[in-house]
């Protein structure tokens, strides 16, 4: 969990790290050891919504 919470975090200062991937137009997707992050980046906004945390396994 503490994994989880800290990528969250790290998307506040770099909404696009390494490892993550496009999903969709305006979606990106992230995994953090057994999670899945889906995320949105309002770029007009200057905002970041999470869309779902998930496990992958």
């Amino acid at each position: 969990m503490d994994a989880l919470l800290h990528a969250t975090d790290r998307l506040a200062d770099d909404p696009t790290p390494e490892g993550s991937r496009a999903w969709g137009s305006s979606h990106r997707r992230l995994h953090s050891g057994t999670w899945r992050i889906l995320y949105r980046i309002d770029t007009q906004n200057s905002t970041l919504h999470i869309e779902h945390v998930g496990h992958t396994g």
